[in-house]
């Protein structure tokens, strides 16, 4: 009997080292961004996400796969929109049972169009990095996760006769649904 309760340990303690959950999150937030030839914008940004934790519980590992809307306007003849769909990686550290920080970086396909005197431009698609930090307020008990997130995104996008640096900076508020 007391070799079949080892076994069994020996069998389960693995399980007990790797934590596997998958989810469906979003999230939105404010994003301050410089474009050249437009200035400072504060936009509205919103995130929704796909994707799965999984690795060992003391450096847990979360990949997702995302679309984003970043949205400004400066004036009614200046606003720009950028649309994106990119995959994250994230490593997290826990700190408490509860609170994890963690730094992610992605990298997402991003076209930008702007509204300048009364025409509407658009870039062409575009593969650009991403760099994340935050932190996750996390109940092993409970469905719900959620969190606080910095991104950085910088690139310059070309449009028909210029090209326009843009820098974003993004603070967003996260939730995600854990099954």
């Amino acid at each position: 009997m007391f070799k079949k309760f080892l076994l069994v340990l020996f069998l389960l303690f693995p399980l007990k080292l790797y934590a596997f959950n998958y989810f469906v999150g979003m999230g939105g937030g404010e994003s301050r961004s410089k474009v050249d030839g437009i200035g400072n914008n504060e936009e509205k940004s919103y995130v929704f996400s796909l994707g799965g934790s999984f690795g060992p519980v003391l450096f847990p590992v979360r990949t997702e796969i995302e679309y984003s809307r970043l949205k400004s306007k400066k004036d009614y003849l200046q606003m720009t929109k950028n649309e994106s769909v990119g995959f994250n990686v994230y490593l997290g550290v826990p700190l408490l049972p509860i609170l994890e920080p963690y730094v992610g970086i992605g990298v997402v396909r991003m076209r930008e169009h702007y509204f300048d005197n009364d025409v509407w431009l658009k870039s062409d698609f575009k593969y650009v990095p991403q760099y994340m930090a935050g932190f996750d307020l996390d109940l092993p008990t409970v469905i719900l996760a959620g969190g606080i997130e910095y991104r950085y995104l910088g690139t310059s996008f070309d449009f028909v006769d210029e090209s326009r640096k843009s820098r974003i900076h993004t603070f967003l508020l996260k939730l995600r649904y854990k099954f």
